[in-house]
């Protein structure tokens, strides 16, 4: 079972839900981001997401799990790339509140990076937000076209709101400046239908 979702909106929340609820076993994330010596993410995720839970996948075993992804006994979560697993995908996840998940994924970048060069964490942030407005777009224009049901992050979760690493980021107004802009993209891109 796949599972798109745009990055903090509660996709490996839904997923270890979805684990417990079926007695299915949720894999993890799989993103290139998570082999063991290759990936960028390494341990990043367990070490500063909300469930910290993530595995990092030896390359071959990734590779198999590849051709597992339309078991129905085993959970994926797809939030990057989400494009070709789409169609594939039993559950897609959205937010209405882009602004929210930026700020959520700002927090969890800043908090990941302490004493890094803010310049350098600006980018890093702003990267991942960007890829945030794609998945997002990607997931409910697709739900949009195809009729296939689509879950909203607003409809089964509550933010906790509260983003202190990004309230304290000496770069905070000019993420929030981009933000906007984004914003603004994602207007455009979901109207014109």
């Amino acid at each position: 079972m796949i599972v798109c979702a745009t990055p903090r909106c509660g996709g490996t929340i839904f997923c270890l839900e979805k684990a417990r609820e079926t007695g299915n076993s949720f894999v993890g994330e799989l993103s290139p981001g998570y082999i063991k010596g290759l990936g960028r993410y390494g341990d990043l995720k367990m070490a500063n997401h909300e469930t910290g839970y993530q595995p990092e996948f030896e390359l071959d075993d990734f590779l198999s799990h590849l051709q597992q992804v339309q078991s129905p006994h085993k959970i994926y979560l797809i939030n990057e790339s989400v494009s070709l697993a789409l169609p594939l995908s039993s559950f897609r996840i959205a937010t209405r509140n882009l602004p929210r998940a930026f700020r959520s994924m700002a927090d969890l970048v800043i908090r990941s990076m302490p004493g890094n060069n803010p310049d350098a964490v600006y980018r890093i942030a702003a990267h991942s937000c960007r890829a945030q407005l794609e998945s997002n777009i990607l997931i409910t224009r697709y739900s949009q076209m195809t009729g296939k049901s689509l879950v909203y992050y607003e409809d089964i979760y509550r933010s906790k709101g509260e983003y202190p690493f990004f309230d304290a980021f000496s770069q905070r107004e000019r993420l929030e400046q981009f933000f906007g802009q984004l914003t603004r993209i994602e207007g455009e891109k979901l109207s014109q239908r």
